[in-house]
């Protein structure tokens, strides 16, 4: 008569790897599995050296002639001025009546922040997504920190808006001038003057800056769409694997944690001689069904403390096991 064997004992489950200090696994700090896989998905040469040219063109459509403005009267030119967007950044104060008041420091401060610097932040971020590495630790909160610089990058509304602004000043009529006022000057000036009627006009020219900037502001939100998407897809990856290690951590500590309740356990515990039975024995898929690393964690700790609190009844650790599991 042939005699079942009995089931050989299971090794106890493994824990997870842990992440080290770089927010990578301690594999991974080695070197032995290299970069992970949702962090190089999809990346390739292209978006990369677009974002490179983007940047570049920020700083040289910003440094170099973005307009001229030249004032001209029935006297003669009263001179001629270039401003690039850096330089005008820096003499903005001068165009007020009061340069040093808190309201024209804040302006300044606004323009230059929002401007050009907020962009040029966001574009670093995306390089040294793209061609370096952000810690996986990081990884959240540098997407949220691009979409928010996306956001607030206001290079294209500082374009836009000194275009519209020139343009006003082109067609304004700062000082209007009747024919008769004009036959006067011609009389006091000794000479014939064409009939127009400004006595001051604005001559505007757009310089290159201005082009370069529109190039640099349409390869920029070109760009930085798919990145961004990229990096909320790797953000998104490491949170879930994140979430699932440390839950499969809190588990395992918490496998270990009752007293036999009797029965067979099937050779799960890897302690049997200790008297101790896995929880996934009490409840296997409401223990599934419980959710988050938080609440397994709390589990654990309740649990714990219920065994080591001097809880000797087993059908009462079971039954509050139940509960617990029931709550999360």
């Amino acid at each position: 008569q042939s005699r079942r064997a009995a089931p050989a004992p299971t090794a106890p489950p493994q824990a997870p790897a842990a992440l080290g200090p770089s927010g990578r696994t301690s594999a991974d700090e080695a070197g032995s599995t290299g970069t992970p896989d949702y962090y190089q998905a999809g990346k390739g040469f292209g978006l990369g050296a677009t974002l490179v040219l983007a940047m570049i063109l920020v700083f040289v459509g910003c440094s170099i002639t973005a307009f001229s403005v030249e004032l001209v009267t029935p006297f003669g030119s009263l001179g001629k001025v270039e401003h690039c967007v850096f330089g005008l950044a820096c003499v903005l104060p001068s165009f007020a009546e009061y340069p040093n008041s808190a309201a024209t420091r804040f302006g300044q401060v606004t323009f230059i922040v929002f401007g050009f610097a907020v962009m040029i932040l966001h574009m670093s971020i995306l390089c040294i997504f793209w061609f370096a590495r952000i810690p996986d630790r990081f990884l959240i909160k540098a997407a949220t920190l691009s979409r928010t610089l996306f956001a607030w990058s206001a290079l294209d509304v500082v374009a836009l808006s000194m275009v519209i602004t020139l343009l006003e000043m082109s067609t304004t009529n700062f000082v209007p001038l009747t024919h008769s006022q004009v036959r006067e000057l011609e009389k006091v000036l000794h000479k014939t003057l064409p009939m127009f009627t400004k006595g001051l006009a604005c001559n505007i020219s757009l310089g290159a800056g201005t082009y370069v900037i529109g190039v640099a502001v349409v390869l920029h939100y070109v760009v930085s769409r798919p990145m961004m998407n990229m990096l909320d897809v790797a953000a998104a990856d490491y949170r879930k694997a994140k979430h699932v290690q440390q839950w499969d951590m809190a588990l395992i500590s918490s496998r270990w944690v009752l007293p036999p309740t009797g029965g067979n356990i099937d050779g799960e515990c890897c302690n049997a001689q200790a008297g101790l039975v896995p929880l996934s024995s009490v409840s296997a898929p409401r223990l599934a069904a419980s959710g988050t690393s938080a609440r397994a964690t709390k589990i654990s700790s309740t649990l714990a403390s219920t065994v080591c609190g001097g809880a000797q009844d087993s059908a009462h650790v079971t039954e509050r096991t139940e509960a617990l599991l029931d709550v999360a």
